[in-house]
């Protein structure tokens, strides 16, 4: 069923290790994205604004960066990730999700936006924002 996830959005989402068929991560709500770089299995926690990567021997995510949008698009240069950032849709499949309660608690609004994370540090190195969007 095409739109299936969408009655399992905040728990339902995993991460397959296409070659095995094994899950490498499960219970998470909307990951986007991900990339094997640096032997390391990156990707977004899109629903709470996390990026970071698999924990292959705990099965864990652990993030590495909090961004102020809904994740999705990434590549990677050097020590850097390049991360994409989208405004809420105002949908009802991206209502109520983590990250509105994020940006609320932290006093952050959303952006739409292409961020550069420095990949050893986790900071926010620079932002690129697309205002009006």
């Amino acid at each position: 069923m095409a739109d299936g996830w969408r009655d399992h959005r905040r728990d339902g989402g995993l991460v397959i290790d296409v070659a095995t068929g094994d899950v490498v991560l499960d219970g998470m709500s909307m990951p986007h994205s991900s990339r094997i770089y640096r032997d390391k299995v990156w990707l977004h926690y899109s629903s709470n604004g996390n990026f970071g990567f698999a924990e292959l021997k705990t099965g864990k995510f652990e993030p590495v960066a909090l961004c102020r949008g809904y994740l999705r698009g990434l590549a990677f240069v050097g020590d850097f990730a390049l991360v994409g950032l989208s405004l809420p849709r105002g949908s009802k499949d991206f209502e109520g999700l983590a990250l509105e309660d994020t940006h609320a608690e932290k006093g952050a609004e959303p952006i739409c936006a292409i961020q550069v994370i420095n990949l050893r540090s986790g900071d926010v190195v620079h932002t690129l924002q697309y205002p009006g969007l």
